[in-house]
């Protein structure tokens, strides 16, 4: 009984010294624990913004190509806008669908893959068209600055046969048939410029009907591309949006211009028929 009795106080005093260092064991780990989760979930956070930003660089860079693309569409169907600096600006960006299949989705790569495609296709097409239209502005240019100086010509040799007739003084024979020959000639040439000119003059006004006509239903194809693109881009940037009010809003005052525009150009060749 004696040596029970004394055995409890022992046992008493080793969980007094071993309780509070495994407690203290346990509060330690737990506060290891809780920094290397807390590290880890930074890291993670710190990658997912990471990722975040890139995907938003490369996705405004998309955005920006877009507007690019865009504006060149407007300005090739437009004769009195220079394509050449939006084209190099374009092709600065051609690039950029790229970087898309690094980070898009594949949803959002297939629906800027097909407004890549339609913008390229129609982007060529209007080009194409557009440089034969300014090559017959050349033409028509040149005909005019040829017509000037024919009409000059005409009027100078007028002028000289007046001014000897004002002298007094009668040309032979041979110089007036000379002089008679060289303005029947001019008339002529300016005849047959006068007929080239109003030829090239249709020429360019129906090239330029033609492409501002498809120039429409370029824009209104992109248009409709280019709203789904900016939509998935919102969705996977996980930026909030209520695009479908703004959209039909913006595809309504599209279809009115277009009409707008469809009926002008119908108007423009009736008249020119009538011609």
């Amino acid at each position: 009984m004696t040596n029970s009795a004394a055995s409890v106080p022992v046992v008493t005093s080793a969980w007094m010294i071993y309780v509070p260092v495994i407690c203290a064991l346990i509060a330690s780990s737990v506060t290891i624990i809780g920094i290397v989760l807390n590290s880890y979930f930074a890291r993670k956070h710190k990658k997912e913004e990471q990722e975040h930003a890139i995907k938003k660089e490369i996705f405004l860079g998309f955005a920006e190509y877009i507007s690019n693309s865009m504006a060149l569409l407007q300005a090739v169907v437009n004769p009195s806008l220079e394509v050449q600096a939006v084209l190099s600006k374009y092709s600065e960006q051609a690039g950029v669908i790229g970087k898309m299949y690094v980070v898009a989705e594949p949803n959002l790569l297939l629906a800027a893959r097909a407004l890549v495609t339609e913008l390229e296709t129609y982007g060529s097409e209007l080009v194409a068209m557009r440089r034969g239209l300014d090559n017959i502005n050349l033409k028509v240019a040149n005909l005019k600055e040829s017509h000037t100086e024919a009409s000059k010509a005409l009027d100078n040799l007028n002028e000289h046969r007046l001014s000897l007739f004002r002298s007094g003084t009668i040309p032979t024979e041979s110089v007036q048939s000379a002089h008679q020959w060289e303005c029947d000639f001019i008339i002529k040439r300016l005849d047959e410029l006068t007929d080239t000119l109003y030829k090239a003059e249709v020429e360019a006004y129906h090239s330029a009907l033609s492409l501002f006509e498809i120039g429409i239903t370029a824009s209104q194809q992109v248009e409709e591309k280019t709203f789904i693109v900016l939509r998935l881009i919102k969705e996977q940037l996980k930026i909030p949006h209520q695009a479908f009010t703004y959209e039909e809003a913006v595809k309504t005052q599209h279809k009115k211009r277009a009409e707008s525009a469809k009926k002008l150009i119908q108007i423009r060749k009736e008249a020119t028929a009538k011609n």
